[in-house]
């Protein structure tokens, strides 16, 4: 199962880098709510859910390796990467620490809460990274006029 969900992601990682060539608007919406849907489907039960809910994982590796990665170099000025993609992967692993306990106690309670939270937590990312986006656009022709 993980190695399909691995080539699921080299897969997904491929798609996911040509579309956003194309607009990253849109390959950041289709990876993140994709990836969004992995939990619903997996915590439904049985081997056929899992197997459905595998490239999804994979797609959510894809978002984070992948576009997390140009979005942030697309970002910041070349000699402020470093401290941005610091800066980023601190709050994801913090992010990612406070999530882990959350999903703890809740599978404790009630699967459809679970799967409910980790659906929300990713979607609620992807206003944070399209304002990040506009903001950056803004800047960018700003500092073009002057």
């Amino acid at each position: 199962m993980l190695a399909f969900s691995t080539g699921s992601g080299v897969a997904a990682n491929l798609i996911l880098g040509r579309l956003y060539d194309w607009s990253d608007k849109v390959a950041l919406t289709v990876g993140i709510v994709l990836s969004a849907c992995f939990a619903p489907i997996l915590l439904q039960g049985g081997f056929a859910m899992a197997v459905i809910a595998m490239p999804l994982w994979g797609i959510g590796y894809a978002v984070q390796d992948t576009l997390m990665k140009a979005i942030i170099a697309g970002l910041l000025p070349q000699g402020r990467r470093g401290l941005g993609f610091g800066m980023f992967y601190s709050a994801y692993g913090g992010g990612w620490l406070l999530g882990s306990v959350a999903m703890g106690l809740l599978y404790d309670r009630s699967t459809l809460a679970l799967a409910a939270f980790v659906a929300a937590a990713q979607l609620a990312s992807l206003p944070i990274f399209l304002l990040a986006r506009r903001e950056a656009r803004r800047e960018t022709r700003s500092n073009r006029s002057q």
